[in-house]
């Protein structure tokens, strides 16, 4: 699992000694990939914001929570701090374990997202396992009330007539946040994609 240097100890123990809160825990996840690289969140959040399906691992007494999705991206890895740079990941993992899966990465970025930021959006791949893509809506996705139909009537789609051993595709965006906080699924409505 992720490892913790002793430099990203004790910078996480201050932070949680400078706000007090020692009901904090660190979580991490990888919210996206770049050409070469991942891209992750480190958050702090209060135990009673833990997700349900977050994996919990204690490295010498300090307690981590890692998001389910990347876990087994981040096996193997080593948080590290450094002072001028901050908190830097070195990761041995590949960007992504199945070929359809960079070939869905690469469907998002040349058309998908450049057709959903018209309308403030993008689409991140987070993970494709046993033929399931995980996929999160961000910007004006997130939280809009026609999330769902951009995903099933364009993301889908798309993705679907061009990998199509890809089965289903699953949003694991929390649209309770976001640019738009109100979300109620909608089942009518025309997607930026169609």
């Amino acid at each position: 699992m992720l490892k913790i240097s002793p430099a990203a100890r004790k910078m996480i123990e201050e932070r949680v000694r400078e706000v007090d809160r020692s009901d904090l825990l660190l979580r991490v996840e990888i919210v996206g990939r770049s050409e070469d690289d991942f891209r992750y969140r480190l958050s702090f959040i209060p135990e009673p914001l833990r997700g349900p399906d977050d994996l919990a691992f204690t490295q010498d007494g300090l307690e981590l929570l890692v998001d389910p999705v990347s876990a087994r991206y981040l096996d193997g890895a080593r948080l590290d701090y450094q002072p001028d740079r901050g908190f830097e990941m070195d990761n041995p993992n590949p960007l992504w374990h199945e070929p359809a899966a960079a070939e869905i990465h690469q469907l998002i970025e040349s058309k998908i997202n450049p057709a959903i930021a018209l309308h403030g959006g993008h689409v991140t791949l987070l993970d494709l396992r046993d033929d399931i893509a995980y996929v999160s809506m961000g910007g004006g996705c997130q939280g809009c009330g026609l999330a769902s139909v951009t995903l099933r009537q364009g993301v889908q789609k798309m993705i679907t007539e061009a990998v199509p051993s890809v089965r289903s595709i699953v949003d694991t965006t929390d649209h309770s946040r976001g640019t738009h906080p109100y979300f109620q699924p909608e089942t009518a409505g025309e997607s930026p994609l169609a």
